[in-house]
């Protein structure tokens, strides 16, 4: 879950950001520059983000369930992936939402099931390993963005996204009611 969610959002989006302003979001007449508007709607998703993280824990935890936390989340990051593939601009921003939501829950939720699921003396080898997962997400993102570009375009590249966010959702196995034993209050 890391990798994808790292790949789209650290790698594709963070990359092809300012084609998304030049292209759909900086109006002809605008004073402010496209890296000027990039810089703000990337500091705003962050700010979006980690508004949203404590959000999925506390979710997680009143419904007993990281993992139905993150089908939750990556569904929402594919729909999110979905609005930002569409060319106006309040559908765009209201995906870049959706996908700042999905992505720190994700982020935050992966991280916490990755502690639960490993034994003491591994979680530091799970997490480090979960990390280097998601770095190599976001490492492989832009370049592979770009070679896409061509081909099938801005907007197929963010559905392509939006299909690698339905896949996690696909390999996330919602767990029974009974989790006991992933979620635990130390």
């Amino acid at each position: 879950m890391q990798g994808i969610n790292r790949f789209v959002v650290a790698g594709v989006l963070a990359a092809t950001a300012g084609l998304l302003v030049q292209d759909h979001l900086r109006p002809a007449d605008a004073i402010l520059g496209v890296a000027t508007l990039t810089g703000a709607l990337t500091a705003g998703r962050t700010l979006f983000s980690m508004a949203f993280a404590p959000l999925a824990g506390i979710t997680s935890d009143w419904l007993g369930s990281r993992w139905r936390v993150v089908a939750w989340s990556l569904a929402v990051g594919a729909a999110g992936m979905v609005l930002v593939s569409r060319s106006t601009p309040s559908t765009i921003l209201m995906g870049l939402a959706l996908v700042a939501v999905a992505s720190s829950s994700v982020q935050s939720l992966v991280t916490a099931l990755a502690g639960d699921l490993s034994g003491q003396g591994q979680r530091g080898r799970a997490i480090g390993l979960m990390h280097t997962v998601g770095d190599l997400g976001s490492a492989i993102g832009p370049p592979i963005a770009y070679a896409l570009l061509p081909v099938i375009g801005l907007p197929g590249i963010y559905l392509f996204c939006a299909g690698l966010f339905v896949m996690g959702l696909i390999l996330v196995k919602v767990q029974p009611t009974d989790n006991t034993q992933e979620v635990t209050n130390d």
